[in-house]
């Protein structure tokens, strides 16, 4: 995380590490899908588990399940000691691409 991302206590806006998850969610739907969908989000049950340090931050994400037009995918933010920062459980919406 970079320093301009850091609220007034000095860590990563949880809003930024959301926005974090919602990508690298998007991301892993797109490759298990071979580009052919756009993830359009649903829901996104986010949980902060630790205070985002600035510094190097990871990101993994998995479908869990995905139906014609639904998928179900879940996401995880880890700091550069390799403690999770963040989890998130995401239902998309798939929007076939042309």
């Amino acid at each position: 995380m970079k320093t301009e991302y850091s609220n007034a206590a000095g860590v990563a806006h949880g809003g930024i590490l959301a926005v974090v998850l919602d990508e690298v969610t998007g991301v892993a739907i797109v490759g298990a899908a071979n580009g052919r969908v756009i993830p359009s989000t649903l829901s996104m049950m986010t949980s902060y588990l630790s205070p985002g340090r600035i510094g190097r931050t990871y990101a993994q994400a998995k479908v869990l399940k995905a139906g014609k037009t639904i998928v179900f995918a879940t996401a995880e933010l880890l700091d550069g000691d390799n403690n999770t920062v963040g989890r998130a459980e995401q239902v998309c919406r798939l929007i076939r691409s042309k």
